[in-house]
């Protein structure tokens, strides 16, 4: 349950341009009309890899902490109705430390997203060790994102799928995307894949490759919260 920009309920954080919430009442139900039977409960893995727009767009607020903890039990709902259309695997992804996005490394205000996040996921944690109790045949996966992002900023080499990059920043030519990955710009030192981030938040296709080989790892050795 992702879409570009989204926050977890455009109710709590305002300024969302989309939510999860909409995803799971309305998109949602406009598939399983159309073919009902489509996501087989033993066969269907609920991703949600949520929390850094959440945590942005309200990093100067003096509440920020209470809208944490309501945001997360938003979370909470939201589970409990994917679970009532028939869910019951799911896998979470904590949200990373912001401050490590070259944007926010010289902010003031990187120290804030990093307790921020480590708010949000320590709740987080705590809500699937919580559901994962209660909720009857469902089984909880969280895949920890902060050590595999940080392991990568410090050292790319140490990960065959990352040892390319050069970089841990940016080049400004490559934020509207390439022709292709390894497109190299005369403006850049780099072609766009060597560099971690495409823009100064998003990572470029090598890390995802590695998250992704990291998270099935998990997958297939069946570590859940339980």
């Amino acid at each position: 349950m992702a879409v570009g920009g989204a926050v977890v309920d455009r109710d709590i954080v305002t300024t969302g341009p989309n939510d999860v919430d909409t995803q799971v009442h309305d998109k949602f139900q406009v598939y399983v009309k159309q073919q009902p039977g489509l996501l087989p409960p033993k066969e269907t893995l609920w991703t949600m890899f949520i929390g850094i727009n959440d945590i942005y767009r309200t990093i100067t607020n003096e509440n920020q902490e209470d809208t944490i903890v309501a945001t997360i039990e938003r979370i909470r709902e939201l589970t409990l109705d994917l679970y009532s259309y028939g869910a019951r695997q799911f896998l979470f992804v904590s949200t990373p430390p912001q401050s490590v996005f070259p944007n926010n490394r010289p902010k003031d205000i990187a120290p804030k997203l990093t307790a921020a996040s480590q708010s949000w996921n320590k709740k987080l944690t705590k809500l699937l060790h919580q559901l994962d109790h209660e909720l009857k045949h469902s089984t909880f996966f969280l895949f920890d994102i902060v050590p595999l992002i940080t392991a990568v900023t410090e050292d790319p080499s140490q990960f065959p799928e990352t040892s390319i990059y050069k970089s841990n920043a940016f080049c400004a030519d490559y934020k509207a995307g390439t022709s292709v990955p390894d497109f190299k710009s005369a403006n850049c030192e780099y072609n766009a894949l060597e560099y971690m981030y495409i823009d100064g938040a998003h990572p470029t296709q090598p890390f995802h490759q590695i998250l992704a080989k990291k998270i099935s790892e998990q997958l297939t050795a069946r570590k859940s919260v339980g």
